[in-house]
């Protein structure tokens, strides 16, 4: 299964294992629980079609939406996959249709070539844990507000801070109210 994340909608494709036709299905952007459902019954339906037990395998490209989905997925025990959005192989003549729905089949074709071992197709990414991304985030906050040599208010800073659940954090350490150095 692929994700297409945008701020508003997500589109997840699923190809059943042999099928070359992906079926999508747009959802209002951050409701896991419908995603969830989606996976369930689409895991239920190609079990029964293909008359053996799946694993879900959920990729999406690294955006916005940073690595929260990814975690929240693999505490429920789902395969994710995030790939880096650079790393795609893309053909180099013509123009082709861009559209959520035709990136998000295509990308379950890329994770079917990716996942039989051609990584060449795309590259995936480390998914950080919360609490290194936490304390990676608030260790470059500090010292950039030591070194005055960039404001912890910028917007690389609540950007690292967003991605990670923690956006309020940011806008505490803009205003000082929280101590970073403990």
């Amino acid at each position: 299964m692929a994700l297409e994340l945008s701020k508003t909608s997500w589109v997840c494709a699923f190809a059943v294992p042999g099928d070359n036709k992906a079926t999508a299905h747009k959802i209002k952007a951050r409701d896991v629980d419908r995603l969830i459902s989606i996976l369930n019954s689409s895991e239920t339906k190609a079990e029964h079609q293909l008359s053996r037990p799946l694993r879900i395998v959920l990729c999406y490209e690294v955006g916005y939406d940073g690595f929260w989905l990814a975690r929240l997925l693999m505490a429920r025990g789902i395969r994710t996959v995030v790939f880096d959005p650079a790393s795609f192989l893309m053909p180099r003549r013509g123009r082709r249709a861009k559209t959520d729905r035709l990136d998000a089949e295509g990308m379950t074709r890329t994770l079917r070539t990716w996942l039989s071992g051609d990584r060449e197709v795309a590259r995936d990414v480390l998914i950080p844990s919360v609490w290194s991304k936490k304390t990676q985030s608030a260790s470059s906050a500090s010292e950039s507000t030591s070194s005055k040599s960039a404001p912890a208010s910028s917007g690389a800073s609540k950007g690292c801070w967003r991605c990670t659940g923690f956006g309020s954090t940011a806008n505490a350490l803009a205003r000082g109210c929280w101590n970073v150095s403990t």
